[in-house]
């Protein structure tokens, strides 16, 4: 078999086989999407912490994002620049 027959081959089976994934996975994101919104509609909620993530529904449209581990927060920029100031005026 050539090396182009050969590659087009693999690119086949692999596109196959992702979009037998693809509708496993949808299933799954469909079943997890209407958990979220359910929980959040009888909670009277428009968002909510669950653990890690923060979990938001935006006229329809559900967003999950995951929120950084605890004591990793990002500092604001005021903040950066005066630990920065105070540590080289130690030194």
């Amino acid at each position: 078999m050539q090396r182009e027959q050969l590659r087009a081959l693999r690119a086949a089976r692999s596109y196959a086989h992702n979009l037998e994934l693809q509708a496993r996975i949808e299933s799954r994101l469909e079943r997890a999407k209407g958990s979220l919104e359910t929980y959040l509609l009888l909670n009277g909620v428009d968002s909510a912490q669950l653990g890690r993530f923060r979990v938001a529904l935006d006229d329809g449209q559900l967003s999950v994002t995951r929120a950084p581990a605890e004591g990793c927060e990002q500092l604001v920029m005021a903040e950066i620049v005066e630990t920065r100031s105070r540590t080289e005026a130690d030194h």
